[in-house]
């Protein structure tokens, strides 16, 4: 599972979607848009409970070093580009 930080709820269509961003592997910030039942969030009583920590499931694609690994972000979350291959820091 990969952390991820809740930055912005976007509340004006249903069912909702939220902002998020994680730091990749070579420390730049990627900025996510996913609807909340796809990250498995409900619609929120609060808004303004921001930020939180949350996980996101991934698939390996492959290990790049000792700590650096390649991988897909699972059902189909992708940042603005269409991108769901990330490089992320694996402990």
């Amino acid at each position: 599972m990969l952390k991820v930080t809740a930055m912005e709820y976007i509340l004006d269509f249903y069912p909702g979607a939220l902002r998020f961003y994680f730091t990749d592997a070579y420390g730049a910030q990627q900025i996510l848009v996913e609807k909340l039942p796809v990250l498995g969030l409900g619609y929120p009583e609060d808004a303004t409970n921001l930020p939180f920590d949350f996980e996101i499931p991934f698939k390996l694609v492959k290990k790049v070093d000792g700590k650096i690994s390649k991988v897909k972000l699972d059902f189909g979350i992708s940042d603005e580009y269409g991108n769901s291959e990330f490089y992320i820091i694996c402990d």
